[in-house]
């Protein structure tokens, strides 16, 4: 077998000698030595990326996992639907998408008219999109929003009413669920325009156990990491 292939290669020289003639210092060598040194290629090299998430539907949940992915491919510039705060990587990340564009994009609070945006945004520019985005029940969302802004957290939040911390839950789950309507209302609008390229995982599942988080992913094809796959996967060459 080696013989054939040394023929062929042979053969292949002899019928185009001007293949053999290389310009000084470019020779098969030198040529390997370039290509060992080249810069790998990184998926937000050829492709853009959005994670989206919203108030109370596991916003946190989803942006630690998708951050400790991207950092750990190595990403250090992003940019995110506000400006400033929790974002998608852990360097570079202080880029606001409305005055920059960056391949990495989280959204805080994703909604159907923007998620289109951002896609036509990509096609564009002519670069693929791929994305993922959490969704959860409506009204765990009101109640988890109760509870968190009856505890004290985000004082200053419009999505609660300042005596938050003094209203019991007869009075507050009410007004936290009109104020929230919005809110799942984006959450909704965006579930319904997300695919194909913008891969929707539920917050019950994932949270249920371990079992069941690992199984959010593989439910995105029906094998392990099919998820991470189907976002970078084809972008890592795996």
């Amino acid at each position: 077998m080696w013989r054939l292939g040394l023929w062929v290669f042979t053969l292949s020289m002899a019928e185009k000698p001007e293949q053999c003639e290389e310009p000084e210092g470019t020779g098969f060598f030198q040529r390997q030595i370039a290509l060992e040194r080249m810069e790998p290629s990184r998926p937000w090299d050829h492709h853009a990326f959005v994670v989206g998430t919203n108030h109370k539907a596991g916003s946190q949940l989803l942006r630690n996992s998708m951050c400790w992915a991207f950092d750990t491919l190595g990403a250090t510039y992003s940019c995110q639907f506000s400006g400033h705060g929790s974002s998608i990587t852990t360097i570079g990340r202080e880029n606001n998408c409305y005055d920059v564009w960056a391949p990495i994009q989280f959204h805080n609070h994703i909604n159907g008219p923007e998620l289109i945006q951002i896609k036509n945004e990509s096609i564009r520019r002519g670069i693929p999109l791929r994305g993922v985005m959490i969704v959860r029940d409506p009204l765990q969302m009101v109640v988890s929003a109760y509870c968190y802004h009856h505890r004290g957290a985000e004082p200053n939040s419009n999505l609660a009413p300042p005596n938050i911390t003094e209203m019991g839950p007869e009075e507050g789950v009410p007004d936290i669920a009109e104020r929230m309507k919005p809110v799942i209302e984006g959450m909704l609008s965006a579930y319904q325009l997300a695919p194909p390229n913008v891969l929707t995982v539920r917050y019950e599942t994932m949270t249920n156990s371990s079992f069941y988080f690992n199984a959010a992913w593989d439910a995105f094809g029906g094998r392990k990491d099919a998820a991470w796959d189907a976002l970078l996967g084809e972008s890592l060459g795996i």
